[in-house]
């Protein structure tokens, strides 16, 4: 997916940039202050979770369950959970079947394993209190419980729950009890867990790469935001940006360790909200001047061929490289061209046109390179240009938005991306940032929203 990012230049240009974003639980803190003249209710324990029995006499009593709409991977966990029970105790009839969201039927009595994001109220229960980075098996009466937010975790949680059947298991081989011991919650993502867990319902997690994951909550509406920025703030968030786009609203927030991300985008009903690491956030600065030159933008580029074309159009140009200059000399250049193997006229072009511009052309200093999007003609020439002029020129922030590498490895670009990620190794103090939709930042006289 691509968003449009406007590059303005007080007085002087505007230049339109698309910045492709891929576009990777919650605490119960409420906001509410302590009421000194309100008699707080009675509260009691939740009662200990019993042993449940799964199998006696040699037969498995037990259901398996699965929400009426599933992702493949609770299906799947599901139906891994299903021939394990009948590998331990063969000629079972183990029955496998949706959640009562189809038929309406359910029974509290009968003993059932619920895979994944049921309608049964044990899972709903269980699911406001697991935290939007945990997974793991619960014991609730006479339900036992696979529980997690995120489906790619539910591949492990089904092995996970496999093996401890397999340990519940009667020396007989006649029955099998399952122990609240056995069962347990564990964490895979300490950035999810570092936000509370929204009100609105959780569509999907997806990973974003870079330690970034964004919960996606479709149909929602722009009160779903306000509540979600509500509980955030309560929890220690800090509003860095807060601004309105149209009928979309964009924020950002802080921690000491975490950066968040939300927005409403009202064409789709649609809140993202994106957590990462403090490290990944490039902030917000205000726009400045200091002027030792005319401001300018430079294409770099190069015709391959005059006869390519794609769609009837001409393809034979373009590869998009752009080279702006500041008001204080300093550059920022958006994508890097193409690889140019041991020709190097890409980087070449870029380098001398830095020498050119420059005031000082010992002092040549890139304050930000940002890559829209990761295919190889937009980011093959930036490790030419590390290899042979990271020693020449001073570059001070990355800035993408790139996709997970699970999702580059199966891509047709992941070998021009783990070129990319090797370059990043010339630059040791040139930290990479992450951008995200809506964001809004200067650098020096120029303001750029992606």
């Amino acid at each position: 997916m691509k968003q449009n990012g406007l590059i303005k230049f007080r007085h002087l240009f505007a230049l339109l940039l698309a910045l492709s974003m891929l576009p990777a639980l919650f605490s119960c803190t409420d906001g509410k202050t302590d009421d000194s003249d309100t008699v707080p209710p009675e509260t009691t324990e939740a009662p200990a979770a019993s042993p449940l029995t799964l199998a006696e006499d040699g037969k498995v009593i037990a259901r398996v369950i699965r929400g009426f709409n599933a992702s493949d991977e609770e299906i799947n966990a599901a139906m891994a959970v299903r021939q394990a029970l009948l590998g331990l105790f063969p000629g079972s009839n183990v029955e496998i079947a949706d959640d009562f969201s189809k038929d309406k039927t359910y029974n509290s009595d009968t003993v059932e394993i619920l895979v994944g994001k049921t309608e049964y109220p044990q899972t709903t229960e269980a699911m406001k209190n697991l935290k939007y980075g945990d997974y793991g098996t619960v014991i609730s009466g006479n339900k036992v419980l696979l529980i997690s937010h995120a489906s790619n975790t539910f591949p492990l949680l089904a092995s996970n729950f496999c093996d401890v059947l397999r340990k519940s298991v009667s020396a007989d081989k006649k029955s099998l009890v399952l122990s609240p011991d056995a069962c347990s919650v564990d964490s895979f993502s300490r950035e999810l867990n570092a936000v509370p867990v929204a009100d609105a319902k959780l569509g999907t997690i997806i990973s974003c790469g870079d330690s970034a994951y964004q919960l996606y909550f479709s149909p929602a509406q722009a009160d779903d935001l306000d509540a979600y920025l509500g509980k955030l703030k309560s929890d220690g968030y800090t509003v860095t940006s807060d601004r309105e786009v149209g009928s979309n609203r964009f924020c950002s927030l802080t921690s000491s360790s975490y950066a968040v991300t939300a927005y409403y985008t009202d064409t789709n009903k649609t809140v993202r909200v994106i957590v990462e690491p403090i490290a990944n956030y490039y902030g917000v600065g205000t726009a400045t001047s200091d002027k030792k030159v005319t401001p300018s933008v430079t294409m770099i580029g190069r015709r391959f061929s005059k006869t390519s074309t794609y769609l009837d159009c001409d393809a034979g140009a373009g590869l998009m490289c752009f080279l702006m200059q500041l008001s204080d000399g300093r550059f920022v250049v958006i994508d890097g061209g193409v690889s140019d193997g041991t020709e190097q006229s890409y980087s070449q072009a870029l380098y001398s046109k830095m020498v050119e511009l420059a005031p000082d052309k010992n002092n040549i200093v890139i304050a930000a390179w940002f890559f829209t999007h990761s295919h190889s003609d937009h980011i093959g020439g930036f490790r030419s240009f590390s290899v042979s002029y990271s020693g020449k020129v001073k570059l001070e922030a990355i800035l993408n938005n790139f996709p997970s590498e699970t999702d580059h490895k199966v891509s047709d670009e992941k070998n021009d991306y783990t070129n990319f990620r090797a370059a990043l190794g010339y630059w040791p103090k040139a930290p990479p940032y992450k951008l995200h939709t809506g964001q809004r930042f200067a650098i020096r006289d120029a303001v750029f929203e992606v």
